[in-house]
């Protein structure tokens, strides 16, 4: 499962993105909204 975690400043920090618990990346696209592209993908938006 992807879960994608949010900084304490989602409009200026990239989340981080862990796939199955392993820390996979950095996920830097996010949509004009601030949330992240990856949501279509059904990860888990960790606040």
């Amino acid at each position: 499962m992807f879960r994608a975690f949010y900084g304490k400043d989602p409009g200026q920090t990239p989340a981080t993105v862990s796939f199955n618990g392993a820390r996979t990346g950095v996920l830097t696209h996010k949509r004009y909204d601030g949330t992240l592209a990856l949501e279509a993908y059904g990860a888990e938006i960790v606040k």
